[in-house]
């Protein structure tokens, strides 16, 4: 198995902002299920998921990636672990996962800047300083 993980901050700001099932107000019925069934496994419980706010349900989303890679382990499956900002910056890394790939067209591609067109860019800091005091909180409770 191969865990992709993201950077919590920008991944919330996809969830939240770039995707058009999970922006609106209430979250669908299936990613609602999927979301309280990583609660289920989840080794810390800041709160009863029906307590929890929708905000509170991405950021468990994103606390996944500390819990998800060894819970699979437990399960007897061998899991590597990879960062999408690693294999999207580290061509060699990429390629060891896909040697089938084509390095010129990989190096186009991992150069191509999809998130271009937000304003002042995608740095943590940036999208940080954008969540509201209860938003920063609710995600270093649930993701640390």
């Amino acid at each position: 198995v191969i865990y992709l993980t993201r950077n919590g901050v920008q991944q919330l700001y996809s969830l939240t902002t770039e995707s058009p099932t999970l922006s609106r107000a209430e979250l669908p019925p299936p990613a609602d299920v999927k979301l309280r069934a990583l609660y289920d496994i989840s080794p810390t419980k800041a709160k009863e998921y029906d307590a929890m706010t929708r905000w509170e349900r991405l950021c468990l989303m994103v606390a996944a990636n500390d819990f998800m890679p060894e819970w699979l382990r437990e399960q007897g499956l061998t899991v590597d672990v990879f960062s999408l900002e690693e294999l999207t910056n580290d061509a060699a890394a990429l390629l060891r996962l896909a040697p089938g790939l084509k390095a010129a067209e990989l190096a186009d591609w991992q150069g191509r800047d999809i998130n271009r067109k937000v304003e002042g860019g995608r740095a943590e800091s940036t999208l940080w300083r954008k969540w509201t005091k209860k938003q920063k909180a609710a995600y270093k409770e649930i993701v640390g």
